[in-house]
């Protein structure tokens, strides 16, 4: 599997970090996964990394915490850091299969188009999903999945979040990108941990966009309807296709993105 130099660099930086680490207790024992970080990704601006939340690999195990027979678990080690990549590359999906549901299903690709838009970046950016993959880069802030036989989340737990802390100061140091998208209880939960300006400091960043929203899935997908009621899109609306097709239909996506409409997002202009 052929990745490019950015992927490259960032299969090292992980690698060192975990084979010199203990390995997380209470999570699945699988490698961390490295961003997927798209083909135009070094010649597109501003550079964008869209952080989705955390791993979830209950699908590879039985009710008895054993690993099933999951592609996942015959991936050598270097695929298992780059499955993102290794499942896009294998996988020819209506969107793009990285690995991460909310982009799989095309909800958190469609809300990250979208939000640039709202900034103004229109023309920067392609509207077909393959095209727009591969100019951003994409990943889970959460490195790891807690061992359980359902999907357990854990955005707001700082001991859970801190064992990821130092790989997502590695994506930030070898992408260097100038806006983040990231849940808001995500950024919240790692500033309690380091301030946002230390790791920015240490990535060697001198200012970051962070764009903080509420976790896609359908409980808060809800709780977003219940603020700006139902809503329609405009005519014309350039991603609407998007819309149509994603397996995501029934998360109320016009309500999240009249959501984002209404500014009602936070951006925080975090300075290293």
């Amino acid at each position: 599997m052929q990745l490019n130099n950015i992927e490259n660099e960032l299969v090292e930086s992980y690698s060192n970090i975990y084979s010199n680490a203990e390995k997380p207790t209470g999570m699945f024992d699988l490698k961390p996964a490295i961003p997927f970080v798209g083909e135009s990704y070094n010649s597109t601006s501003p550079k964008v990394l869209s952080y989705a939340s955390a791993e979830n690999l209950s699908y590879a195990f039985d009710s008895q915490l054993k690993p099933n027979d999951s592609i996942i678990h015959i991936l050598s080690g270097l695929e298992q850091y780059c499955r993102a990549k290794y499942f896009y590359k294998n996988n020819k999906t209506l969107f793009p299969f990285v690995h991460i549901e909310p982009f799989n299903n095309g909800s958190m690709l469609l809300v990250t188009r979208h939000i640039l838009s709202k900034l103004g970046y229109i023309n920067e950016f392609k509207n077909t999903q393959y095209d727009f993959i591969n100019q951003i880069s994409v990943a889970n802030p959460g490195k790891f999945s807690i061992a359980s036989t359902n999907n357990q989340d854990y955005a707001s737990i700082k001991a859970h979040m801190e064992l990821s802390l130092g790989y997502i100061k590695r994506d930030l140091l070898l992408l260097k990108p100038q806006i983040v998208i990231i849940p808001k209880t995500v950024f919240n939960t790692i500033s309690k941990i380091e301030s946002w300006s230390s790791i920015l400091s240490f990535s060697g960043l001198i200012n970051v966009k962070f764009v903080q929203i509420y976790q896609l899935s359908f409980f808060n997908n809800h709780r977003v309807k219940k603020i700006v009621g139902d809503a329609s899109l405009p005519e014309g609306y350039p991603y609407i296709k998007w819309l149509e097709t994603m397996e995501c239909g029934k998360l109320n996506m016009e309500s999240h993105l009249s959501w984002i409409d209404k500014e009602l997002y936070e951006i925080a202009d975090i300075y290293g």
